[in-house]
């Protein structure tokens, strides 16, 4: 029972594939580590990925290796750069730093790893299908 009560009998049931896909080769390095850090702790978590999270981990994985790569970028060359016309102007990266970590923070709460969504994360009327070990044979 939810808080708006019980879900109808006749919605549908999803069977989800627990796991992640391994992670596709259009990661960047750091992103496919923090994509496998990311998908080892939520497979630890019985039922919390399934198969089809695979490209919301994705990019919560680029988002989050894009946001330090421009955090650092932009520590090095300054928040205010002088652009080619001599004029003192905020560094553009300072915008992309701020969307790519609206982007994780978006992902993150879909993936239910942000503080406030970790408290919903456990979804009603969804039926996880556990791998059958036989059929791997």
């Amino acid at each position: 029972m939810g808080s708006h009560g019980p879900l109808p009998a006749s919605m549908p049931r999803l069977d989800l594939e627990l796991g992640a896909p391994p992670p596709s080769g259009n990661l960047s390095g750091v992103a496919r580590d923090v994509y496998r850090k990311v998908a080892r702790r939520l497979a630890r978590q019985p039922g919390h990925l399934a198969k089809v999270d695979g490209d919301v981990l994705e990019l919560y994985a680029q988002s989050i290796a894009d946001y330090w790569r421009l955090r650092d970028e932009i520590a090095t060359e300054g928040e205010v750069i002088t652009a080619p016309n001599s004029y003192r102007q905020a560094n553009p990266k300072c915008g992309l730093r701020s969307a790519a970590y609206r982007e994780a923070l978006a992902a993150a709460v879909q993936l239910g790893i942000s503080p406030t969504s970790r408290i919903r994360v456990h979804a009603k009327g969804i039926r996880v299908k556990e791998p059958n070990p036989i059929a791997q044979f």
